[in-house]
């Protein structure tokens, strides 16, 4: 019934449009495209992330290798070193101090020596890929967390009971076989309260059996001794003898020794850079000598020294 007054045109002016609502099934369809997008979208944009945090942990790892140049360059070339392999609050042969030289318990270490050169930086010292350790977080200790380790191989160590001798001690930059090749540091997969200084390791003392944890591409960022940073590719990680290998399954650890000390080879002898005289041998043989550019010629990659005899190496190049 018509309402009196209005014309139909006039009702039909004043009536709402026609919006005709999605169906069931096309909102499902709509729904399902914006599942796929994001499934697509979103590995690219966590990658992306963590590419950045690599590069950051990159830059970290540089502005370590350029301070321990210049502690070198104040301290007669000498490299900077820690007393323990793990300085911190909750080690547990009794609780490090690695920060106040004043504290009774005190123990001096590669990151204090660092201060002055690196800085204090928190976002310096962690690495933005690593969570904290909570397993050695000490309940009121204030010590700062460091995502980072030293290589023993560079970075020495002058009370260890791992029996490995003068290859672990301090060390002057000039010593190392090969700067190029020698890591000082590592990111050590977790930003742990306490100075780590040693190799890869299985333990009980981190959240992980074993460390350093590959973090990034499932692998490593180090610095080398020319303050070079490079981001160790996943093929070296993984094959043997490199950092995935702790030390307790093989006590040679040659990754950690290249291009800073001799590498161990399975009879016992040693490993050396390329640019040495090539030789073999025994118990009883002298020492290398300058004079041996011909066997040089043959097999310039590698010094290979075979029985308990250790020569003193002489470069030919």
């Amino acid at each position: 019934m018509e309402r009196q007054g209005v014309k139909p045109f006039v009702r039909a002016w004043l009536a709402p449009p026609y919006q005709p609502a999605f169906t069931l099934i096309e909102l499902l369809v709509v729904i399902a495209i914006i599942a796929t997008l994001a499934a697509l979208l979103l590995p690219a944009l966590a990658k992306a992330k963590e590419q950045g945090r690599s590069a950051r942990c990159l830059s970290n790892l540089r502005q370590f290798g350029l301070a321990a140049v210049m502690y070198a360059d104040d301290e007669g070339g000498a490299l900077p070193w820690s007393e323990k392999h793990w300085t911190a609050p909750s080690n547990p042969n009794g609780a490090m101090n690695y920060t106040d030289p004043a504290a009774a318990n005190f123990h001096t270490n590669a990151y204090w020596q660092l201060w002055s050169y690196a800085g204090k930086n928190d976002g310096l010292w962690q690495c933005p890929s690593a969570a904290e350790d909570k397993a050695v977080t000490v309940s009121g200790d204030h010590s700062p967390l460091l995502g980072y380790m030293g290589n023993t191989f560079a970075i020495g160590v002058t009370a260890s009971p791992l029996g490995l001798g003068p290859d672990i001690l301090p060390k002057r930059l000039s010593s190392l076989i090969n700067p190029s090749r020698a890591k000082l540091f590592t990111d050590i997969g977790a930003n742990a309260q306490g100075v780590w200084v040693g190799m890869t390791y299985q333990n009980t003392i981190f959240t992980a059996q074993v460390v350093p944890v590959p973090l990034h591409r499932a692998s490593l960022n180090a610095v080398m001794a020319d303050a070079h940073a490079p981001q160790i590719s996943r093929n070296e990680f993984r094959q043997p003898g490199g950092p995935a290998v702790p030390f307790q399954d093989d006590p040679r650890q040659n990754w950690w020794r290249a291009g800073a000390v001799a590498t161990r080879w399975p009879e016992g002898g040693f490993r050396v850079a390329s640019g040495w005289a090539v030789t073999r041998l025994g118990p009883s043989s002298p020492p290398l000598t300058p004079n041996l550019r011909a066997e040089t010629a043959i097999c310039r990659e590698w010094i290979l020294v075979f029985g308990s005899h250790r020569p003193t190496f002489a470069t030919t190049s």
